[in-house]
């Protein structure tokens, strides 16, 4: 139980990490990478909801936990060492970051989003995710 709830802990933190990162590189550059992030438009049921942002925050950190947590849960069941840890969760940020843009950029907030550099943006950002993963769960797997 304990592990679930640290790696619950880093799964919260990571999500953190990507939408402070995508809020700044949406304050800097104008392009809408943060707002990408937080489109429920998507989602039955959820989209006729009127959230302000935080709720919508909460539901990217909800997400955040479920992946986080699935990946500990193949990464303690199959007991991958520290690199193929890292592969895995890398890989897994890029899948779902690759998977989740075409779905959502075809929604009416977020059809600007078709360019080559928002697609940049929102890729390292997810990188940023994976790299906040693996060594958020370093850190708290040694104390």
């Amino acid at each position: 139980m304990k592990k679930i709830w640290s790696w619950t802990l880093v799964s919260v933190l990571a999500g953190i990490v990507l939408g402070v990162y995508l809020k700044a590189v949406q304050f800097v550059t104008g392009i809408k990478v943060y707002l990408l992030l937080l489109n429920i438009d998507y989602i039955p049921v959820l989209n006729r909801l009127n959230f302000w942002e935080m709720g919508e925050f909460i539901l990217h950190l909800a997400a955040s936990i479920i992946i986080g947590n699935v990946l500990q849960w193949g990464i303690t069941k199959w007991r991958l060492v520290r690199k193929q840890q890292f592969l895995i969760i890398i890989s897994a940020s890029l899948i779902v970051a690759i998977a989740y843009y075409p779905v959502i950029i075809l929604f009416e907030q977020t059809l600007g989003l078709l360019s080559i550099i928002a697609f940049t943006w929102w890729i390292s950002g997810h990188l940023l995710y994976g790299f906040s993963l693996f060594y958020l769960q370093t850190i708290i797997a040694k104390n």
